[in-house]
C-alpha cells in the first residue's frame, strides 16, 4: 500500500475515508467524484505530502472539509515502513508542519461547501494552479485565494448562487468562470476597466453567462439606460486597452453584435460564415489585433450545441480552433475573442508583407436551432492610426470548414 500513487472511488456508496488514508505517503492522486453518501474527510488526509489532484465533484453531503487538528493527525508517519521494517527514523519536523504542499488541482465542484476557510491552511501558495469550487454556496472569496495563491491560473466557480463580490484576483488568473453566479455583483477587474480607473491586462478567458445582476450594475456604473449601448461600450474598453489574447462570455438581453464592428452578418439559414478582409500597405504587425464576437440565441431545443471559428492568412491556417459550446439553459449572450496578429501562428510561418488577405470563419454545429444569430468580426488597433484593413466581402455558406 506505501507504493500506491492513485486512489480512486468514485461512484461508490462510502460515507467517510478512514484515517489510514494518512498512511498512503506516496499518493499523489485521490479521486471520490460522484459518491452520494460522502459525508466525512480525515484530518490525516492533510499527511499526505505528495498529494498533487483531489477531487470530489458531485458529492453533494460533503459540505465541509476538516480543519488541520494537530490531535488528530496520525501519531506519526515513521511507523509507515520504508524497507520491510517495523519502523524507521522520524522524519523532520517540517515534514509533518506541510499541509499537502504538492497540490495543483483541488475540486469540490458540486460539494455545497459554505466555509472554505480551510483552503488558508494549505501549504500550496506555490503549487495550486486549478481550484474548482462550483456549487458551493461562499459568498465572497476568502482572502487566501486572493493572496496566498501566487500562481493559481484557472477558478471555477459555475452555480455559486450566493456569491456577491469577486475581488482583485491573483495576476496569475487566465481563467475565470462564474456561469450561474446569479447574485454575483462585482468582479473588481471588470469595474475598473469600465470605469477607465485602470489600464491592465485581462483575463485570458472569462465566462459571465446568467450573471444578469452583475450585467445590470455594470449598466448603472456607466450611467446608461440602454444594456445594449454599455454592453457595446464596455466591449470597446475591453478592446482598446488590450495588448494578448482574451475570451469573454456575457449575457445579454437582446443579444447582437456592436453596430460599430466593422463586418457583420446575420444568420441566413446556413451554418458557415466567412468574413475576407485585406490589409493596406500601411498594417503594422505589432499593434494590430483581430476582434470575433458570435451574439448567441437561447432556448435550444436539445441539451447543447456550439460552435467553432478559425482564422486562415493567405489561406494558411494561422490560429488554434477555438469553441464555445451553447447549452439549452443559457440566456441570449455575447461571446467575444479577440487576439493580436502577432498571436496568430503556425510552426515554420513567416509572417507575410502586407497587404495580405486575412479570412475568419466560424462554424456552427448541426442543430434543429442553430444558436447564432449573428457574428460580427473588427480590426482593433491604436487611436488616431489611419485604417489599415477593408472588409473584402462576407458570406453565410452551407460548407463545412477544411
Amino acid at each position: 500500500m506505501k507504493y500506491m500513487t492513485r486512489l480512486g472511488l468514485s461512484n461508490n456508496a462510502i460515507k467517510a475515508l478512514p484515517s489510514s488514508i494518512g498512511y498512503l505517503i506516496n499518493l499523489r492522486s485521490l479521486v471520490l467524484d460522484n459518491c452520494g453518501n460522502l459525508t466525512d474527510l480525515p484530518c490525516s488526509i492533510y499527511e499526505l505530502q505528495k498529494l498533487w489532484w483531489v477531487s470530489f465533484s458531485d458529492c453533494p453531503k460533503l459540505v465541509r472539509f476538516p480543519n488541520k487538528v494537530e490531535s488528530e493527525v496520525l501519531p506519526t508517519y515513521s511507523k509507515v515502513s520504508h524497507d520491510n521494517h517495523n519502523s524507521v527514523e522520524p522524519e523532520p519536523d517540517t515534514e509533518f508542519n506541510s499541509v499537502l504542499p504538492s497540490l495543483s488541482y483541488f475540486g469540490a465542484d458540486r460539494c455545497n461547501l459554505s466555509n472554505i476557510d480551510f483552503l488558508a491552511s494549505l501549504d500550496c501558495a506555490s503549487t495550486l494552479e486549478n481550484l474548482d469550487l462550483s456549487g458551493s454556496t461562499i459568498v465572497i472569496l476568502p482572502e487566501c485565494i486572493i493572496n496566498k495563491f501566487v500562481n493559481l491560473w484557472e477558478l471555477n466557480l459555475i452555480g455559486c448562487t450566493r456569491l456577491v463580490e469577486i475581488p482583485e484576483l491573483p495576476p496569475s488568473i487566465k481563467t475565470l468562470n462564474v456561469t450561474g453566479c446569479v447574485s454575483l455583483e462585482r468582479i473588481s477587474k471588470l469595474s475598473n476597466i469600465l470605469e477607465r480607473k485602470e489600464s491592465q491586462k485581462m483575463i485570458e478567458k472569462m465566462d459571465l453567462t446568467n450573471c444578469r445582476r452583475l450585467c445590470q450594475n455594470l449598466v448603472e456604473m456607466a450611467n446608461k439606460d440602454d444594456e445594449d449601448e454599455v454592453h457595446a461600450d464596455l466591449i470597446s474598453r475591453l478592446l482598446s486597452s488590450q495588448q494578448s489574447e482574451f475570451t469573454i462570455t456575457f449575457t445579454v438581453p437582446r443579444s447582437e453584435v456592436p453596430k460599430w464592428f466593422s463586418g457583420q452578418m446575420d444568420f441566413m439559414g446556413h451554418l458557415r460564415f466567412e468574413f475576407y478582409i485585406e490589409t493596406l500597405a500601411n498594417f503594422k504587425w505589432d499593434n494590430a489585433g483581430l476582434a470575433v464576437c458570435v451574439a448567441v440565441d437561447q432556448k435550444l431545443q436539445d441539451p447543447w450545441t456550439g460552435f467553432m471559428f478559425y482564422i486562415h492568412i493567405n489561406e494558411v491556417c494561422v490560429s488554434i480552433p477555438h469553441s464555445k459550446v451553447v447549452h439549452s439553459e443559457e440566456s441570449d449572450h455575447v461571446w467575444l475573442h479577440y487576439v493580436p496578429f502577432l498571436e496568430m501562428w503556425r510552426f515554420g510561418y513567416t509572417l507575410p508583407l502586407p497587404p495580405f488577405t486575412c479570412q475568419v470563419i466560424i462554424y456552427q454545429q448541426e442543430h434543429p436551432r442553430p444558436p447564432i444569430k449573428s457574428c460580427g468580426v473588427h480590426l482593433v488597433m491604436p487611436p488616431n492610426e489611419d485604417v489599415c484593413m477593408k472588409l473584402i466581402r462576407a458570406e453565410n455558406l452551407s460548407s463545412e470548414p477544411l
